[in-house]
């Protein structure tokens, strides 16, 4: 389920007061300042999660994304969505597999979702009539969750919503974005009103 923080186009009336005199000035400063805010936010995000789960840049960005604020529609959203990701991105780790004087070793498969805590991935721990979990050349930890040999399955674990959605890790970003928007959002005004309506550069 995806998780969505909004930026409603609300508390602006200073604004239009301030760009009275400048046409389109308060859409256009509005909106700019919410999709700059917006960027500082999913930068911000990224940062939030990686420094908890171990998690690629690369991947978080592309469950993140940005609805725009437009001149005719004010207002932006950070919206995290996707599914549950494989556990084959965090880092697993494969051991035992050998027989030593004191017996057979069996391969046990353990990966790192959060920074600093290595689990093993157990039957128990995925649930009751499934198999451990084992690799495959390509690098992917499978699993069985039936008896008979075929099919296997992707070992699954948590999505990007959930990591956004822990409570410090989504309010901090709501912050953010309104700490760059407002920033912004002065900027933009000065420009609008030094340039004579132009926007500049």
């Amino acid at each position: 389920m995806p998780m969505v923080l909004t930026v409603r186009p609300e508390g602006f009336k200073e604004v239009e007061l301030r760009l009275m005199g400048v046409s389109k000035g308060a859409p256009k400063a509005i909106s700019e300042a919410i999709n700059r805010g917006l960027l500082a936010g999913r930068t911000y995000a990224v940062k939030r999660i990686r420094e908890r789960y171990n998690a690629t840049a690369a991947g978080l960005k592309g469950g993140l994304d940005i609805k725009k604020a437009s001149w005719t529609a004010m207002g932006g959203a950070l919206v995290a969505k996707g599914s549950m990701l494989p556990v084959s991105i965090f880092s697993p780790s494969v051991k035992g597999g050998r027989t030593t004087k004191k017996g057979y070793i069996a391969k046990s498969i353990s990966v790192m979702i959060i920074r600093g805590n290595r689990r093993v991935i157990s039957p128990t721990s995925r649930g009751p009539g499934i198999s451990g979990a084992f690799m495959i050349p390509s690098g992917k930890v499978m699993e069985r969750r039936q008896q008979s040999r075929y099919p296997i399955s992707q070992v699954e674990t948590i999505g990007i919503p959930y990591m956004f959605g822990k409570m410090e890790i989504f309010t901090s970003t709501q912050q953010k974005i309104d700490e760059s928007t407002e920033k912004r959002l002065e900027h933009n005004i000065n420009r609008l009103l030094s340039t004579g309506g132009g926007w500049g550069a």
